[in-house]
């Protein structure tokens, strides 16, 4: 049965496909060619070898492969080494690098849309401004005593 199906397009298809795993959310697996890649970010669809075949990373953006640690407890995870702080002797020391990129061109749409806000936002200032200067003379407050009314 399997030579038959493996002899007609759809059965070659559905024969290739058999052994496809999908891992965009995540996998672990132990391969020479794929260890090449450790402890590096692949950021655009790459295949590698991998179980007599070929495996693709960085399918669905950017991926990091990290070496895994078990722990004395039985878990399986990606570990934190940190060097010891000069100034207490026992603390992790981490150092964080972030990259910014905001790009943007200052349109038409995206400023006619900040005065759409602004506008809006001081015609609710201004109803909000009666509606408690007549609050304040129903209850004869502060403002009404300041006019003497």
């Amino acid at each position: 049965a399997a030579a038959v199906a493996g002899s007609t397009p759809s059965g070659a298809y559905n024969s290739a496909a058999s052994g496809l795993q999908l891992n965009a959310k995540g996998g672990a697996y132990a391969s020479a060619s794929l260890s090449a890649y450790s402890n590096s970010i692949v950021s655009s669809p790459t295949y590698f070898a991998f179980a007599k075949g070929a495996g693709l990373m960085g399918e669905a953006g950017p991926e990091a492969i990290m070496p895994l640690t078990r722990s004395a407890d039985g878990s399986l995870g990606v570990r934190v080494v940190g060097s010891q702080s000069p100034a207490a002797g026992n603390g992790i020391t981490q150092h964080i690098t972030q990259h910014f990129t905001i790009s943007g061109n200052g349109d038409a749409a995206l400023k006619q849309a900040m005065l759409e806000a602004a506008r809006l936002g001081a015609n609710d200032g201004a109803k909000q401004a009666r509606q408690d200067l007549l609050q304040d003379f129903s209850n004869r407050g502060q403002a009404r005593r300041l006019l003497g009314v």
